[in-house]
């Protein structure tokens, strides 16, 4: 199964207003996605927004076919927000993005795996 790029888009709202630019390549390294994030302290890049750095990091793991590395960050922005009844749109965007790819995950569980065929 492939993720689509409407959930790596959601992923990247999930960084982009969820971390700050001194947290968001520790998040990405924690999930083994940090390898092409340039970084805020490269002067090449220290005006990219938080939002470009992960679409960076993100599009790269993506072609470098890092699945199971996304989805364990899809789900720990979904583990983040499960107890929260006022969750962001794009929580209701993701599981549903994510179970249009084929997986299987719910708010509460917060499992994605492969849905069964």
């Amino acid at each position: 199964m492939d993720i689509s790029q409407k959930t790596i888009g959601l992923l990247i709202d999930y960084l982009d207003g969820n971390t700050s630019q001194a947290t968001l390549g520790g998040v990405l390294k924690r999930h083994n996605l940090g390898d092409a994030d340039p970084g805020p302290d490269d002067s090449k890049f220290s005006n990219m927004s938080k939002a470009r750095r992960a679409d960076k990091a993100l599009t790269a793991a993506l072609k470098s076919r890092k699945e199971p590395e996304l989805l364990d960050l899809a789900a720990t922005a979904l583990r983040e927000q499960e107890d929260d009844p006022a969750s962001p749109e794009w929580v209701r965007e993701l599981l549903t993005s994510l179970r249009a790819d084929g997986f299987a995950c719910t708010a509460t569980t917060t499992v994605v795996k492969p849905a069964s065929a």
